[in-house]
């Protein structure tokens, strides 16, 4: 079964449905980031009129986005919050699976209790239709359809889970991290269906399987240190490369344990579960370049992924220090421990417990230093997880308190939580947990719920400690200061332009918008206009077009070409420019600003904007 079926599961989870639909609603037109708004829109309207990703426009991701939100654009009309229209519906999609997966861990209320907490981890925090929101509910769905395939083995499931992810990398590449964390528990998982029946534990053997593995993971591994080691600081080795890491470690260390049987049985078992996954990938990527190649464009999409791949590989953000982990460590210790039987003093130290959080909780609201700390208790329990998974499956291994399927599928949630959270590199900002947080609580409450005898109290109070949390001090902001300290977003304007549809955004923001795009839309002539730099939702507000070159070759900054550029003004007849002083990724030479003043003599400036026309 893919849900429960049982009338109190499907009461349960009808009424958690509607509660997570609900709560969400309201934040579906709240806040923006306007650059990411902008660049989302037009890319869509782009496809919207014909066009191709790629080959007629630079696309920062793969283009499967943009050609969803031209498809939202023709059913909601063209405007700002038809993107986020679909992307709620694909939200209220992500539930369903977040539940299913959390109800093969426990029982229909808790599991309901513990999709509530995924969703005000994910979505209220930033709503947008980003990229990497599709990559988190197509790994959820992928997710459960691996676990249908342990529940049932059949390898339809498999071929589900690869379509998923061969989707996923169309929305953006990072969906090959569904890819291959589906790889890593597929190794584990011929292990397991391949392990002889007459081993015992501590029965150690060298084989060729094993070296050949070994030296599949090595290279894996490599490939992930190639990757990140231009910014591999203490932390982001310790949040990038550790979880993975942990999780070949574990995989040698079973195959040298329990591994045995015939090279080529094993490889042919092993090849049995990939072919399905890998062709499953394939289909829709191979269909989605059907066009491409048809209409002469394949070069141009290869070029166009590489390069906006390696656009954002430049960006960078460094994460806190080591000592920042130090919040996660009493909680990961309680993963790790596992099973616990109460002892003499427990409820006194419980009561400690609740105490503390109560206060920290309290506290985060005003203390930059308990806000921090709160912080980083939540956003590193994914190597936690990782981590205290690992232990505990080597001990259930020895032991035998787990079976086979539960085993699996308590290591399918590690994986995935630890090549998602790649889904942060390099640009880890920190609103970008909330793209794998939901993962992570997954795998701690199958970690959880799988354990003979847990803390049953302490897990309950760290899951009302961090569901109000959310709900208090991450719901309540926004990602401008994530992580760094409390403060209530206000969304109290209401972006008065068509093309917005009703987006709710700051005062100030709604001030600055409502100025500059009707002179836009006055000086303009309606002629093609230059806005930037990063300013792309000015061409969407305004429905001007886009003066500036668009096409395969053309730069992403057209800056970068500043004779190209103003000569294509020329020969356009464009009458105003828009230049912002505060771009947040390329910058407004002041050689380049004498050279808009001479063409441009007549200017205003709004907020960060500099109108520049002529008559």
């Amino acid at each position: 079964m893919v849900l429960p079926l049982g009338r109190r599961g499907r009461f349960v989870f009808l009424l958690v449905w509607l509660v997570s639909a609900a709560y969400v609603f309201p934040f579906r037109f709240r806040g923006w980031i306007p650059h990411d708004e902008g660049v989302l829109a037009q890319e869509a309207e782009y496809v919207f009129n014909g066009e191709m990703p790629h080959r007629d426009f630079p696309d920062i991701y793969t283009g499967g986005l943009s050609y969803w939100n031209a498809l939202a654009f023709r059913v909601f009309g063209v405007r700002l919050t038809s993107l986020r229209l679909a992307f709620f519906l694909c939200f209220l999609a992500f539930v369903p699976a977040v539940y299913a997966i959390a109800s093969r861990f426990g029982t229909p209320l808790v599991s309901g209790l513990v999709t509530l907490l995924a969703v005000v981890w994910s979505v209220p925090n930033y709503f947008a239709g980003s990229a990497a929101w599709y990559n988190l509910f197509l790994a959820t769905w992928g997710a459960l359809a691996l676990l249908r395939h342990v529940e049932t083995g059949r390898r339809r499931w498999l071929f589900l889970a690869g379509a998923l992810a061969g989707i996923s990398c169309l929305f953006k590449v990072t969906g090959a991290h569904l890819v291959a964390a589906s790889l890593l528990f597929l190794v584990y998982r011929e292990q397991q269906l391949s392990a002889p029946a007459g081993r015992f534990p501590g029965q150690r053997r060298l084989s060729g399987f094993l070296l050949f593995k070994a030296a599949g993971l090595a290279l894996f591994l490599t490939l992930l240190f190639l990757v990140v080691r231009d910014r591999l600081a203490e932390m982001e080795f310790m949040y990038f490369l550790v979880p993975s890491a942990t999780i070949c470690c574990f995989l040698i260390s079973r195959e040298y344990q329990e591994g045995g049987g015939p090279f080529v049985r094993r490889f042919s078992v092993l090849m049995g579960l990939i072919l399905p996954l890998a062709a499953g990938a394939l289909l829709p990527i191979l269909l989605f370049l059907v066009p491409f190649a048809l209409g002469g464009g394949l070069d141009d999409f290869t070029r166009g992924v590489i390069a906006g791949t390696g656009a954002h590989v430049k960006q960078r953000f460094f994460m806190p220090t080591l000592s920042a982990f130090w919040p996660a460590v009493p909680y990961t210790i309680v993963l790790g421990a596992g099973s616990v039987r109460r002892f003499r003093f427990a409820w006194p130290l419980l009561i400690l417990l609740a105490a503390t959080l109560a206060a920290a909780l309290w506290l985060s609201g005003n203390s930059q230093a308990i806000y921090r700390a709160v912080w980083y208790s939540a956003r590193f329990l994914g190597v936690s997880v990782v981590s205290a998974a690992c232990l505990r499956l080597a001990d259930a291994h020895r032991r035998g308190f787990w079976g086979t399927e539960t085993r699996q599928k308590i290591f399918l949630l590690a994986c995935l939580v630890a090549m998602m959270s790649l889904l942060q590199f390099p640009f880890a900002v920190p609103f970008y947990f909330f793209y794998f947080a939901p993962l992570v609580i997954l795998a701690i409450f199958a970690l959880v719920g799988s354990e003979p005898e847990p803390p049953r109290l302490v897990h309950a109070a760290m899951f009302a400690f961090y569901l109000l949390f959310a709900l208090l001090r991450t719901n309540t902001s926004y990602i401008f200061t994530f992580g760094h300290h409390f403060e209530r977003y206000d969304s109290s304007a209401v972006l008065g332009l068509p093309r917005a549809g009703g987006l709710r955004v700051p005062p100030a923001e709604a001030l600055v918008y409502g100025s500059v795009i009707p002179l836009v839309q006055e000086t303009s002539g309606g002629r093609p206009i230059y806005a930037g730099p990063d300013s792309p939702e000015i061409h969407f507000l305004s429905g001007l077009p886009d003066a500036a070159p668009r096409g395969a070759s053309s730069p992403r900054d057209p800056l970068g070409r500043p004779e190209e550029l103003f000569r294509i003004l020329r020969e356009k007849g464009t009458r105003v420019v828009i230049l912002n002083r505060n771009p947040p990724f390329h910058r407004l030479r002041a050689a380049l600003l004498t050279r808009f003043e001479e063409y441009f003599p007549n200017s205003r400036e709004i907020g960060r904007f500099i109108v520049r026309w002529k008559d």
